[in-house]
């Protein structure tokens, strides 16, 4: 390493004992030499670029799994049930959850007093049930329904679309929570236990407005 150094050392010295590359020794006026150079100029040559990846598989080409339901400690699993008119759950705990996982066109009828109701990645999916302590979560699903017959304190709607809520009237102070969600529709019923049960969008565009240093938002709200 000192050697190197003492090269770099030496200046323009370094290139006093460089020998002057002839006229005939030179490539670019010298096509002879570039036909036997070692690098070819050949397109055929060049290191391809790697293809494209495999493509993922379509939904419908996917293996399906079976439908399944099953306790693991605190917590119903319902996932895979797909064109049934009805599955029941009975016989829950007030400490229990249920996790209702990829079902499609199916109804879902959960019985008794339990802690809370999850939906993920659900279809076309109905779900009856009495009464809740926490409340209900739903993400990533399309064209579901809740329907509560007790009392539910709130439900938190993410990613989702075209989901219906209907409430008793004990779950009429329910707290409803969405993000990213579009045409989710809460029913209430009417003032009389025979009148239709009135439908209340959940809205879905927010005018946000700068107000000094601070920014401001509000619903908006459109007549007719």
């Amino acid at each position: 390493m000192g050697a190197v150094f003492a090269q770099l050392n030496q200046g323009s010295s370094v290139t006093s004992g460089l020998r002057k590359v002839d006229k005939t020794e030179m490539t670019h006026k010298n096509p002879s030499l570039r036909a036997s150079s070692l690098v070819s100029a050949s397109p055929n040559s060049r290191a391809k670029s790697p293809g494209p990846q495999a493509k993922p598989k379509p939904a419908h080409m996917k293996q399906k799994k079976p439908p399944k339901m099953e306790l693991d400690g605190n917590k119903w699993t319902i996932e895979n049930y797909e064109n049934e008119e009805k599955v029941v759950l009975d016989g829950l705990e007030i400490n229990q959850s249920v996790f209702v996982f990829r079902c499609k066109n199916t109804t879902i009828q959960i019985k008794g007093k339990l802690n809370a109701v999850s939906m993920n990645e659900c279809e076309k999916t109905n779900v009856v049930l009495e009464t809740l302590v926490a409340g209900i979560d739903v993400i990533k699903s399309k064209k579901f329904a809740f329907q509560v017959l007790g009392s539910v304190p709130t439900i938190t709607v993410d990613q989702s679309d075209g989901g219906t809520l209907y409430v008793g009237k004990d779950s009429t102070g329910i707290e409803v929570y969405t993000s990213k969600t579009t045409a989710f529709n809460v029913y209430v019923p009417g003032e009389r236990e025979d009148d239709d049960y009135i439908e209340c969008p959940i809205p879905e565009q927010i005018k946000s407005s700068v107000k000094g240093k601070t920014l401001v938002s509000e619903i908006v709200e459109h007549a007719g």
